[in-house]
């Protein structure tokens, strides 16, 4: 959702993938692990090779981390989150090295938002304003600034999640006639995924009259 801008138009449309020629490419693979961990997402990497994600332990707590170049690695809970079984996942890492992501902010007894800023170590919550008490916010997605991100959210009784973007301090919030979940996030294409309440998930194009870039993607 978040990247150079560009302007898209106001269109939604079915999106077929062309058949492009691609040359061969060759790529070096690392592995890595993180100790405890019986489920990793590695959700991001930025352009100094700084890896952002989430685990879950044996004891069934989810955390995020940061893995340095240095292969040094940084796990992140939330303070907010104080359950006995915590939930804070990291997703995007921009180049400043701001982690995107979410918790669950036990003050509010929900889901927010976070950012998490790897050089000063401060966590920020973020929840979409003008929402009920309740409203589950997830980030997904961050510019290079921070001035820029999205993500998805649910207002109670939590039937319809809509995608929203946050545009310097201009948040706007997306949803498909129809559809129960539209998420907005980092893609190489705008494009969103809409998964209607009884039937197969839809993949489109996305029109917004905003200022969204090419690796941007609303899901």
């Amino acid at each position: 959702c978040i990247g150079s801008l560009s302007v898209l138009a106001g269109v939604l449309a079915l999106n077929v993938p062309a058949q492009d020629s691609v040359a061969a490419t060759s790529f070096n693979y690392s592995r890595f692990s993180v100790p405890g961990a019986v489920i990793l997402g590695v959700e991001s990497i930025n352009n100094t090779s700084t890896i952002s994600g989430y685990y879950k332990d044996s004891a069934g707590n989810y955390k995020g981390f940061v893995r340095s170049p240095a292969r040094v690695l940084t796990t992140l809970t939330d303070p907010g989150d104080t359950r006995p079984v915590t939930f804070t996942q990291g997703y995007q890492i921009n180049a400043q090295g701001v982690v995107a992501g979410q918790f669950f902010n036990a003050a509010e007894n929900a889901y927010s938002g976070l950012f998490y800023n790897t050089g000063t170590q401060a966590y920020t919550t973020y929840d979409v304003p003008g929402q009920p008490a309740g409203t589950l916010t997830a980030v997904l997605g961050i510019d290079g600034t921070g001035a820029q991100f999205c993500g998805y959210v649910s207002p109670p009784p939590y039937t319809k999640v809509s995608a929203f973007t946050s545009i310097n301090g201009v948040v706007t919030i997306y949803s498909v006639n129809g559809y129960a979940l539209s998420r907005a996030f980092t893609g190489p294409s705008p494009s969103a995924t809409v998964w209607p309440a009884s039937s197969p998930t839809r993949t489109f194009t996305v029109a917004s009259q905003i200022e969204l870039g090419p690796s941007r993607r609303i899901e």
